[in-house]
């Protein structure tokens, strides 16, 4: 099982801010959609997303804004370049969704890999 695809723990470090990263627009409340997350984790309250960071190229990305204007976010967005890490972002390995503006969160589609 899982013969062709990498280890998971063999991704590159900080995979989400690599260029063809995938994010997917998502629900309000910032539940992975396409991650499972233990159902206790939702239920303690303390699950914590990734708020990205307004001055980092992971909002700007995700915003679908550069000139600092209103956000038009799209359903998919896909990095079309490795982005720098800001902030929080740079201690992390990996995130399953990161708040961008209240209500407003993306879910990293993470490639295809065996745990």
């Amino acid at each position: 099982i899982g013969d062709g695809y990498p280890l998971c723990v063999d991704l590159p470090k900080q995979h989400f801010l690599r260029a063809g990263a995938e994010y997917r627009l998502t629900n309000a409340n910032g539940q992975p959609e396409f991650h499972a997350d233990p159902s206790s984790w939702a239920a303690t309250g303390k699950v914590h997303r990734l708020q990205a960071d307004i001055s980092g190229g992971l909002y700007k990305s995700l915003c679908g804004s550069s000139q600092g204007t209103k956000c038009q976010y799209s359903t998919i967005v896909k990095l079309p370049r490795d982005v720098s890490c800001t902030g929080i972002e740079c201690t992390l390995d990996t995130v399953r969704t990161v708040q961008v503006e209240s209500g407003v969160f993306y879910e990293d589609i993470r490639p295809a890999c065996v745990e």
